[in-house]
């Protein structure tokens, strides 16, 4: 076993070894970066000129229709050299003069755009258009410059070219949002153009869409999301972070500022700044959120695309910020020799892919330029030694497929030469030796060169320039050049400032390290509030008490006269709860420091008032004044229902004690001292005390906060929470709710978010939920157990510490077991044959999850057991005792209008739901719009109004993969989706749907069929069409497979024209228009579901799909399942009480 001493020195190996100190030579490192550019440059126009890409492993071109597809990735292609046209600016950036004036004219007698292929608007806009138009600009510079070259160049044929290429591009913006299709930010090149040629159209468009971008923002976070329908306007994906999805869209919002000197693009960035470093910042990390709960995350690693954002901070001239994040991801590079294209949080990689990607090397460069830190320069010397080492081949530099095996892919993407390499030889090269002055440019996504000049065509303003003046050593003058950027030559950088916050940075990496090295041995240990480091206790010199400081986000400095200064940063914690001890201990401190100067008035933190109950459902939170006495609420809020105490002032025994017993009691201030209200509430039996002010208008926000002082002359005996409220938040709770039923409180340091109330509410009614409350760890554990209430659903998060289907038996038993012995503690009964119940039922769930064929326990005894168990709080050694990860399991929610309020109308119409875990699962296909909800019980009032259809079968996980590729075909929309890795990594497709990627463009056929039997042995034929079919699902599909005619029961009440009932030599499919079920008749028009029925008593088929009978249907992916079986076809075929006949192709038919 490894030691706790061990694993800290592993953890400090990792993140916190110095970069050795090396001797620059920037003169030499230049060069070799020249070289490894030219080596790359020349293999592409020896060995795949006039391709758009280069295959280094196979030397040969990579281009669309001929080499094999590789789906999405390549509509980055176009058949218009490529990669030529994205690194010309480059050739121009190094000095190979001749051989750019070559590579224009190359470009103009070559490249054209009339090829009939679909491509990304964003990158052929970045990389061709930007190119284009950075070429024309460097190709008229050199012109003017020396005139050996490109005397010919008098007609401005590259921004011709980038017009033509523009104008190809404009129809994408012909969407209902004026959002490009499937793009977002166009803006830094559009813009070029229409100030280049005059022609304001481009300009228009791409500003527009930014207008409408920012106007979806979510107000109260001012996040975005990732995927947006450009035709409704609604979010598809609302994660919001910094990496791919998003990253361009907030770069653009910057470097529109400084580009065009617009500052309401300024204003927005600012915002969106405010909002990621407030709510996606954690310490050196950055997590994905949820945009509209922006305090829930929403994945567990971060993806290479973020590595921008420390450069974009430089821009921004927030600097500190930058040099911490890129600190951390320089932690993960000496790692892993390169950022892997997905990492966790302690560094582990995710995506092992590696494409050559420029973003880590681009903020090491505006680093660089901002310091002058030669950290930077060692930092990019290792980047350029990992690339010569390990990806250079003889034919140019290969992508890597797996970083941690260093496995090559035969790819070498345009932006290898246009950025990675153009960043290598800028940081190593002095500005003045560059044919340009970087600082009157703005580098595109993209690294093309878009001159600052554009903001002031007629040149009758100060120029502007991209300032860099962290250390002060270069005076600006200003009446020569003024800031394009936000950067304040003021916020000048000690020159040992950003090694200190790269150390502190390691420091905490290296506490991560440590406590997910201890949390992977030995399970999360939870650190009691009542152990947290107090301020009186304090040692400087006490290594631990450092240690803890920074685990809560305290950084400690001595000053030159021997003092410390404490400084506390919240985002620097480990946690929420640490950030919170962090707060307390400072306020301890000051605390401190107010009584060595006589002021011994206490300092608490913010108390809250809100009212839970209906109709307020967590609105209004009450700001509140804590008690010098009395219980504090560190450990535990205080739910219970409000009471008024009688009389109201409280300085005598409660008439209503009977009442008040078990409640928070509301009483009026004066007449005697807080601490005797309070006291004699709690000998009433109460929880909780309110004093409400009696000083008619004073307020939270307009009068000076306070703490209730105590008796001075008792002690402390008060042991339920007391709060002061001032009349207008106190009046609240006087007026009685509309309702006339109870009100009920919290009281607490942290209110529930108002979705969660309302959830509550709807979850168990008009009552606050006595829900057990557990501690949390700021490693993030799930509970073993958990009941949800009403207490009729169960769910057990076993660990089974490495033991699985293929283990010895005994092992299989004994892991069982410990589980049991375990959790008798933890579980308690009112008599022993519940208890017998309980645990069989656990041990039956124990051998399911160990992938082991057990038959399952009856559902009905559990769940009045259920009603029975009374939990008890989980022992802090639980971890310890049953080692090993949790299971997990796979879910998949799907819906074409999911109940976020989103919709697509360009992917699949189909719902449905995926549950698996690691042997067993069910699928269940739908037609209910917004639905099911998410983490509560109800369904949609629409839906009640029509009629629906419901498939659920249940399978084993050997028929996930078929799944997969069957919602893959239909391209399925998930709302809600959780993927454990060894799900993702066993079964490939489910990544696939849940990053909802569909099937590769190479592909041929469109539809996809596959064989499911269930648990029960009962067989079905799955049927599923890609919207490339764009034929009818039942009539061109599954009427030929199975041949059978179909009666087909589908929403006919839609915008689009109905497809009619057909028939044809192959079979026929009769709309039906009504249907009969018990009595009741419901017209086509009523019954919002799906399905079709076999015409043929001897072939009994029924298929329960998702797809209506309309036009609109046709471009649309879903599909069907369809199972023979006698009973449920007799059911089906006689309600079917009338069809509509056809007559199509000569024949005349009807449903028999």
């Amino acid at each position: 076993m490894v030691s706790r001493s061990t694993l800290g020195l592993l953890a400090l190996l990792l993140v916190a070894l110095p970069l050795p100190t090396l001797s620059i030579d920037k003169a030499a490192l230049k060069k070799e970066a020249y070289e490894m550019f030219m080596h790359g440059y020349r293999s592409y126009m020896r060995y795949a000129w006039p391709a758009d890409e280069l295959m280094p492993l196979s030397c040969k071109g990579r281009q669309r229709g001929v080499t094999p597809s590789r789906g999405d990735v390549d509509e980055a292609l176009g058949n218009f050299s490529l990669t030529l046209v994205d690194a010309l600016d480059t050739l121009y950036v190094v000095g190979e003069f001749e051989e750019f004036a070559k590579s224009v004219k190359l470009i103009v007698d070559n490249v054209r755009f009339d090829s009939d292929i679909v491509v990304s608007v964003f990158e052929t806009n970045i990389r061709m258009l930007g190119g284009l138009i950075s070429g024309h600009l460097m190709a008229e510079r050199l012109r003017g410059q020396d005139e050996r070259y490109l005397q010919w160049y008098t007609d401005r044929q590259l921004l011709k070219m980038a017009i033509d290429l523009a104008d190809r591009l404009l129809p994408a913006f012909n969407t209902s949002s004026g959002i490009p299709l499937l793009e977002w930010t166009l803006l830094l090149e559009f813009a070029a153009l229409s100030r280049l040629t005059g022609n304001p159209i481009y300009e228009e468009k791409a500003k527009k869409a930014m207008d409408f971008l920012w106007a979806q923002r979510h107000r109260a976070s001012d996040l975005m999301g990732t995927v947006l329908n450009v035709h409704s306007g609604d979010w598809v994906r609302r994660d919001s972070g910094i990496g791919a999805g998003i990253d361009s869209y907030y770069e653009y919002c910057l470097k529109a500022y400084i580009l065009l000197g617009d500052h309401s693009y300024l204003e927005r960035f600012n915002k969106h700044y405010d909002a990621v470093m407030r709510y996606v910042n954690k310490g050196p990390f950055f997590v994905d959120v949820h945009m509209h709960r922006p305090t829930v995350a929403t994945r567990s690693f971060m993806d290479a695309l973020l590595a921008f954002w420390p450069g974009l901070q430089v821009l921004k001239g927030d600097v500190r910020e930058a040099i911490e994040m890129h600190e951390m991801l320089f932690q993960v590079v000496k790692r892993h020799k390169f950022l892997p294209e997905a990492f966790t949080h302690d560094f582990q990689v995710h995506w092992a892919e590696h494409p050559l990607r420029p973003e880590f090397i681009e903020s090491t460069y505006f680093l660089y330029r901002s310091t002058h830190d030669e950290h930077y320069l060692e930092v990019a010397k290792l980047v350029m030694d990992s690339l010569n080492e390990n990806v250079k081949v003889s034919c140019g530099f290969a992508g890597i497929k797996d970083i941690r095996t260093m496995v090559h892919e035969d790819r070498m993407d345009s932006f290898v030469l246009s950025e990675t390499f153009k960043y290598l030889y800028m940081i190593f090269s002095e500005p003045e030796d560059l044919p340009l002055d970087p600082d009157q440019y703005v580098m595109t996504t993209e690294a093309h060169f878009l001159p600052l000049s554009m903001a002031n065509p007629f040149g009758d303003e100060i120029p502007r320039k991209i300032i860099f003046d962290a250390k002060g050593e270069e005076e600006v003058d200003m009446a020569k050049a003024q800031h394009a950027n936000p950067w304040s030559h003021r916020d000048r950088l000690d020159a040992d400032l950003p090694k200190k916050i790269r150390e502190r940075t390691k420091s905490v990496l290296e506490e991560v390290a440590v406590l997910q090295a201890q949390h992977g041995q030995t399970g999360a240990q939870c650190m009691k509030p009542s152990e947290r480091l107090k301020a009186w206790a304090f040692n400087a010199q006490d290594s631990e008490h450092l240690r803890q400081l920074r685990q809560m986000g305290i950084e400690l400095q001595v000053q030159t006269d021997g003092r410390i200064q404490l400084s506390h940063q919240s985002t620097n914690a480990l946690s929420d709860e640490l950030a919170k001890w962090g707060v307390e201990f400072m306020k301890e401190v000051v605390e401190m420091s107010k009584k060595l100067a006589e002021k011994t008035e206490q300092i608490q933190p913010d108390y809250y008032v809100q009212l839970l109950s209906f109709p307020y459902l967590g609105k209004p939170v009450l700001l509140a004044s804590p008690a010098q006495f009395g219980k504090s609420l560190d450990e535990a809020s205080i739910e219970a229902e409000l009471i008024l105490a009688e009389p109201f002032a409280a300085c005598g025994p409660l008439m209503n004690a009977p009442q008040a017993k078990g409640k928070i009691v509301g009483v009026h201030r004066g007449d005697c001292m807080f601490q005797e209200k309070a006291r004699n509430a709690q000998n009433a039996g109460a929880v909780g005390v309110i004093v409400i002010d009696n000083k008619p208008g004073t307020s939270a926000d307009k009068t000076q906060p306070f703490a209730m002082s105590g008796d001075l002359d008792k002690e402390d005996d008060i042991t339920i929470p007391a709060v002061f409220l001032f009349r207008n938040e106190g009046q609240q709770l006087l007026s009685p709710p509309p309702t006339r039923t109870p009100i009920f409180l919290r009281i607490t340091l942290k209110p529930y978010e108002e979705d969660s109330v309302v959830e509550s509410y709807l979850k168990w009614g008009p009552r606050v939920a006595q829900k057990p409350t557990f501690p949390k760890c700021f490693l993030e554990e799930g509970y073993f157990v958990r009941v949800e209430p009403p207490g009729d659903a169960i769910t057990f998060q076993f660990r089974l510490a490495g033991v699985n289907q293929d283990s010895d038996p005994l092992e299989h038993q004994g892991i069982v077991e410990r589980h049991v012995g375990n959790l008798l503690d933890v579980v308690e009964f009112s008599n022993l044959q519940n208890q017998q119940t309980f645990f069989n039922f656990l041990r039956t769930s124990a051998y399911g999850a160990l992938g082991l064929n057990v038959k399952d326990e009856p559902l009905e005894p559990i769940l009045k057991v259920l009603k029975d168990l009374k939990l008890h709080r989980e022992p802090a050694d639980l971890y310890r005792l049953l080692p090993g990860e949790m299971t997990r399991a796979f879910r998949f929610l799907y819906n074409d209008d999911s109940p976020l309020k989103e919709s697509d109308g360009n992917r699949g119409h189909a719902k449905g739901v995926l549950n698996f875990d690691r042997s067993t699962g069910f699928w269940m296909i739908h037609s209910v719009p917004n639905y099911p909800p998410l983490h509560s019980y109800s369904y949609p009032k629409t839906a009640t109004k029509y009629g629906q259809s419901f498939l659920c079968i249940t399978v084993s996980t050997e028929n996930l993969n078929a799944i997969g590729d069957h919602l893959k075909y239909i391209q399925a929309t998930p709302f809600d989706i959780g993927l454990p890795d060894d799900f993702a990594q066993k079964y490939p497709v489910l990544r696939t749907i849940a990053q909802k990627k569909s099937i590769s463009t190479s592909t041929v056929k469109y539809t996809f069929e596959a064989e499911l039997t269930t648990k029960g042995g009962t067989h079905f034929h799955t049927f599923a069409k890609h919207k490339k079919f764009k034929k009818d699902i039942w009539y061109d599909l599954i009427v030929p497979t199975m041949g059978v005619s179909l009666g087909v029961q589908s929403w006919l009440n839609g915008q689009a024209t109905d497809l009619k009932s057909e028939c044809g030599s192959h079979g026929n499919v009769n709309d039906i228009d009504e249907i009969t079920v018990l009595g009741a008749r419901f017209p086509s028009s009523k019954d919002h579901s799906k399905w079709g029925v076999s015409d043929d008593a001897r072939r009994p088929i029924v298929c329960i799909g998702d797809l209506n009978r309309q036009t609109s249907q046709l471009k649309r992916g879903g599909g069907a399942l369809c199972i023979e079986n006698s009973k449920l076809w007799e059911t089906y075929r006689s309600s079917a009480s009338h069809v509509s006949a056809c007559r199509s192709n000569g024949i005349v038919g009807g449903l028999r």
